[in-house]
């Protein structure tokens, strides 16, 4: 697990925190045991347990998520749940794919909110 904040066009902390998450599994794959030890000073291997949450894909443009974010609250309310951050319970995103090569249309981007029963 890698932590980036802000918003992932601007922020360099998502920047590094991309770089970090591939440089790492990019070691590992092609490393032969004990030969190379990949840096892992910005990532951490966690036992995470999530909860109940509401998902949704966000398919585009980092830029364009917001309306998909309503489209998975409005979904959430609509089956008696509300969304419900407090401690690590909070709004995730979870990347699929490299988004230093995949044009900005075809990204896709899970989007989770942690949710309790109203």
């Amino acid at each position: 697990m890698v932590e980036g904040r802000g918003d992932p066009n601007r922020s360099q902390s998502y920047k590094d925190a991309v770089e970090a998450l591939y440089g790492l599994s990019y070691t590992i794959k092609m490393s032969k045991k004990g030969e190379t030890q990949p840096d892992t000073s910005l990532a951490r291997l966690e036992d995470f347990t999530e909860s109940l949450c509401g998902q949704i894909m966000h398919i585009g443009s980092y830029d364009d998520e917001p309306p998909t974010g309503v489209k998975l609250e409005d979904f959430i309310e609509s089956m008696g749940y509300k969304t419900e951050m407090t401690g690590l319970r909070q709004h995730h995103e979870i990347y699929i794919g490299d988004p230093r090569k995949t044009e900005c249309e075809k990204l896709k981007t899970v989007i989770r909110h942690p949710i309790i029963k109203k």
